[in-house]
């Protein structure tokens, strides 16, 4: 089996990383590394204590950084063909790696991703915006933590680190798909997404969604101007 790559990016989570952590111990596909990316004065202790209990966890001290660095920096540590990015608030169910471990099986299937659930302050299942290339053209309808390749990872130079990439998983979507592919949604809300007061998305400025979205829309006018259709969603069945 391949063993997947997981990068937790952890500033600013509080005590949300600890379930965040134990959520990725907990899950029943075992085969897994694990990088946590933090600012020790901030998280030194709750990091500690994960690695003294899990060896495959690997704790990477930091500034804070950018998090499309930060992504860059943690999954450069970790072994894996299979990568999920995880913020430190935010929380896997159990049976999400091995779910999308199985939707990844055919090599036109370059991202998978599940449902979503939101905890904190907001509850309930996630209106989902299904999947085609026009939809990815002008909105990002895939999740932050959906599981994608090294290969093409390493093919798009990962994350982009432009100061106006505020729609880092979005942008690295489109870097991956615009030639072409697969992706594969499982219908289980696997996915818990925390909302909370602080967070960045609720933080962001309109000047800073707008420069996010122009900066995606001129890299890869190729494709945000012409995807007209394409490759609907593999849709998995709930078992």
């Amino acid at each position: 089996m391949t063993t997947v790559s997981i990068a937790v990016t952890a500033f600013s989570c509080g005590d949300f990383l600890v379930e965040t952590m134990d959520s990725v111990r907990l899950q029943h596909d075992q085969d897994w590394r694990c990088a946590v990316i933090y600012d020790p004065v901030e998280h030194g202790s709750i990091v500690r204590a994960a690695t003294e209990a899990e060896s495959r966890i690997i704790p990477i001290p930091s500034p804070r950084i950018d998090v499309s660095r930060a992504r860059n920096t943690a999954f450069a540590a970790v072994p894996g063909e299979l990568m999920i990015a995880l913020d430190g608030d935010d929380l896997l169910c159990p049976a999400y790696i091995s779910s999308l471990r199985a939707a990844m099986d055919s090599a036109e299937v370059k991202i998978a991703y599940s449902g979503t659930q939101y905890i904190g302050l907001e509850s309930g299942r996630k209106v989902e915006v299904p999947f085609n290339r026009r939809t990815l053209a002008i909105r990002n309808p895939i999740v932050s933590a959906a599981m994608f390749r090294r290969s093409d990872f390493t093919r798009v130079n990962g994350y982009d680190c432009h100061e106006d990439n505020h729609y880092e998983d979005w942008e690295l979507w489109v870097s991956i798909l615009k030639h072409g592919g697969e992706v594969a949604f499982v219908d289980m809300p696997l996915f818990l997404y925390r909302q909370r007061e602080r967070s960045r998305w609720r933080s962001m400025t309109l000047a800073q969604s707008r420069a996010g979205r122009e900066y995606i829309f001129a890299k890869h006018s190729d494709f945000c101007w012409h995807a007209l259709g394409g490759h609907p969603t593999r849709i998995l069945p709930t078992k």
